[in-house]
């Protein structure tokens, strides 16, 4: 039967993102961060994301790693921390979902 959801990931993608996440999140800078005074934990900044998805490979240039990292927040994979952006090269902080499932 067909997803009923409106996701354009399939299941083999998703795998393949989600293996993408894991090798990214070794080499991220994943940290806790102050923004305005408040602490976002265990997070990463989109534009360093940027330069190791290039580094690995993963995307040929910025505009491309942008949307492997939008690709990234639909397969529930990564997210904005307060989820008010989609994924940019900006000093942006994101967390993995894996992350803050552990939180809960």
């Amino acid at each position: 039967t067909p997803h009923t959801n409106s996701s354009t990931l399939d299941e083999d993608k998703i795998a393949e993102l989600e293996e993408k996440g894991r090798n990214l999140k070794q080499s991220l800078e994943i940290r806790d961060r102050k923004w305005w005074g408040k602490t976002y934990t265990k997070c990463f900044v989109g534009n360093q994301a940027v330069q190791i998805m290039i580094s690995f490979q993963y995307a040929k240039d910025e505009k491309d790693a942008i949307s492997l990292g939008n690709k990234l927040i639909e397969a529930k994979v990564i997210q904005h921390v307060s989820n008010e952006h989609r994924f940019e090269n900006k000093y942006y902080f994101y967390k993995f979902v894996s992350d803050i499932e552990d939180e809960l």
